[in-house]
């Protein structure tokens, strides 16, 4: 369930807008093989099929999100640098290495700029966990990164309608009490990168001081 104010979602009763573009996915890369990144092209580092990212067995033309938080199952977990939008161009074979390559809507420092001013999301259509429970996926628009390939990208996942985010002081007329933010939901500490999941139904009110949720420090608030 999203994070409510006395029944509207927190995004709505402070006046947060909603991302104004969207690109869909079919899956999260959850395992890879070791690989290298040149530029905007990964290359496995030895032949073999991709293998089922999510549960989804992928072909040449799908357009994948990776991110170093959620692709950690396989021999090598990419760094933030790596993350972002690709597009399958070799599934991989027995004698043959896969290749993924940035996604066109993602794949230059003038798109790095827009996902982050415009609060542009990756929406995943299918997996076994993302695609099932509806995530989606942005870099949030407190991101200091400018330079793809070299900057370290966070690009958390949220559940729709779940809060953008919310960070900074907020005026009196906001301060609102019974804030609940349900056991399992999700949030990013943008400082460590680290996922932290609230153990409990967490009563907040949001015009105390909620440092130690990571909220105002510019962490991106998700819920399950």
């Amino acid at each position: 369930m999203p994070i409510t104010v006395t029944g509207q979602t927190v995004e709505s009763s402070l006046g947060l807008s909603a991302a104004s573009a969207a690109v869909a996915v079919r899956a999260v890369v959850t395992s890879l093989a070791a690989f290298t990144r040149t530029g905007n092209v990964i290359i496995a580092d030895a032949a073999g099929v991709i293998g089922a990212q999510d549960g989804v067995t992928l072909v040449v033309g799908d357009v994948v999100l990776l991110s170093n938080l959620y692709a950690t199952g396989g021999a090598e977990t990419p760094t933030a640098a790596d993350s972002g939008i690709y597009t399958v161009t070799n599934v991989g074979a027995v004698d043959d290495d896969f290749i993924l390559t940035r996604h066109g809507s993602l794949d230059s420092d003038a798109d790095l700029a827009l996902w982050i001013a415009t609060g542009t999301e990756a929406v995943v259509k299918s997996g076994t966990v993302n695609g099932a429970k509806g995530w989606h996926f942005r870099i949030p628009p407190n991101s200091t990164a400018t330079t793809l390939n070299t900057d370290g990208i966070v690009i958390p996942r949220y559940a729709p309608n779940a809060p953008r985010y919310m960070s900074g002081a907020m005026p009196a007329w906001q301060s609102v009490t019974n804030v609940r933010i349900a056991s399992g939901s999700e949030w990013v500490d943008q400082d460590t990168g680290a996922v932290i999941v609230a153990p409990s139904d967490l009563d907040i009110n949001i015009g105390a001081a909620i440092g130690p949720l990571g909220i105002d420090t510019g962490a991106e608030a998700i819920s399950t």
